[in-house]
């Protein structure tokens, strides 16, 4: 018996290498396990300033979502779907819909006006996808869903020789976008504590997301005497 094939939506960035995010790489792996265990992978990949589009990415959301055949499996990353419930409900009925969700989007600071349309989504879905036990659990606490609908699939790691590493205090790393729920301000806040100590942080991760944030990270930086020892350094794939 060939195996159904899986449609998988994803944003129009995920192999943006200005962009690297562990959401991104999660969809991506995603395809590859999906192809490498013998179910065909279509893979769309939907331009938008998701989970907030344009008009124009809205549409063609539509469009790519109206010209599947009844009954495809579908599995929709949640940045994509979870913004735009009346784009996904209307076609949840006649698709088997799942969506992936790395994060409630009202988890974001700026987001909560989207909480109720995403539950709406989450609700018409056939199945949703957690990244971890204790997001899944989270999903269902949060928006009250049915727990036997949510599912958990970790994210695992490739096998690689292990790292020298440094002496295990020196040579601080942080990997994160410098948005405010990363928290990078308690970080700096932290580290000016330990400041007598023989240390330098390397803060890796995009900084687009909250210009405002990523500059109120700089003035801790600096008034807490840390340049130098504290980089922000931006995306690195």
């Amino acid at each position: 018996m060939t195996a159904r094939e899986v449609w998988m939506l994803v944003p129009g960035g995920v192999d943006d290498p200005a962009a690297p995010s562990g959401g991104n790489r999660y969809d991506r792996r995603l395809c590859e396990e999906f192809a490498a265990s013998g179910r065909p992978v279509r893979e769309l990949a939907v331009p938008g300033a998701w989970p907030r589009p344009d008009e124009a990415a809205r549409a063609g959301l539509g469009r790519a979502l109206a010209a599947l055949p009844d009954g495809s499996v579908v599995l929709m990353d949640g940045l994509v779907a979870c913004g735009v419930p009346d784009v996904v409900v209307p076609e949840a009925g006649r698709l088997r819909l799942a969506v992936l969700v790395h994060l409630p989007l009202a988890d974001e600071p700026g987001q909560a006006d989207l909480n109720a349309g995403e539950r709406e989504v989450l609700e018409a879905a056939g199945a949703v996808v957690a990244t971890s036990p204790w997001a899944r659990d989270h999903l269902i606490a949060h928006h009250g869903l049915e727990p036997s609908r949510v599912h958990a699939v970790a994210p695992g790691t490739d096998p690689a020789p292990l790292a020298s590493g440094t002496d295990g205090a020196a040579g601080l790393l942080c990997v994160a976008s410098v948005t405010p729920r990363k928290g990078h301000d308690v970080l700096i806040e932290a580290l000016a504590n330990v400041a007598h100590l023989a240390w330098d942080c390397e803060c890796v991760g995009p900084l687009g997301g909250d210009a405002e944030h990523v500059a109120r990270v700089r003035r801790l930086i600096g008034g807490h005497r840390l340049d130098g020892r504290v980089a922000l350094t931006g995306p690195l794939a």
